[in-house]
């Protein structure tokens, strides 16, 4: 991309700060916010109230608020009920997130205005860190013992789901986080963490 967004956590300079990816001076975009993610076409920012460090214990709720990108006109809530790690459509009209209701972590999307959130019915219940791609949402879920990386292919315009979700990766480990993607979707990055004890 042409820049690099980030979170900054310093006292007075804490929020959401961008810097051309050639270098330079960077910018407080916003005062607050985690997670940002700027849109393919360059005009917006989404970020989430609430931060997520490990998808398995989850604090507050978080809701998402889009920015116009160049003006920063008044942030705009599009998801509120609880939304976490929110990414975009490749055409920049709908963002997908997950939320974390009744013990299940959900998959949903919703319009770039907050309009026509759906939900995406991957045949499970425990799953995060979206990330929407030319190939469709690749996403990590358990619900086959250990966590995996799958995809899932959904119309950008409309929500629905257009094929079924399928695993990517076999035996990748038991705890994975934060899922990164190229915008085409052909390499993935995440975090592993691995637990490790001696006896003495």
């Amino acid at each position: 991309g042409r820049s690099i967004i980030f979170v900054r956590r310093d006292g007075a300079q804490s929020g959401v700060w961008i810097v051309d990816a050639r270098g330079g001076q960077p910018r407080r975009l916003l005062n607050g916010g985690y997670s940002p993610k700027i849109s393919p076409d360059g005009k917006k920012v989404v970020v989430s109230t609430a931060r997520v460090y490990n998808p398995m214990l989850r604090g507050e709720k978080g809701s998402l608020e889009v920015a116009n990108l160049e003006s920063l006109e008044s942030l705009t809530s599009v998801a509120t009920a609880d939304a976490v790690e929110p990414t975009w459509s490749p055409n920049s009209k709908r963002i997908a997130f997950w939320r974390f209701e009744s013990g299940d972590r959900e998959l949903w999307t919703v319009g770039a205005d907050g309009s026509d959130p759906k939900h995406v019915d991957t045949g499970s219940r425990v799953h995060w860190s979206p990330v929407w791609t030319e190939r469709g949402i690749f996403y990590i879920s358990d619900h086959g013992g250990l966590a995996q990386v799958w995809r899932i292919r959904v119309d950008e315009d409309t929500g629905e789901v257009t094929a079924a979700a399928e695993p990517v990766t076999v035996g990748a480990g038991q705890s994975m986080w934060h899922l990164s993607a190229t915008p085409s979707g052909d390499r993935l990055a995440w975090v592993s963490h691995t637990m490790r004890s001696r006896v003495l």
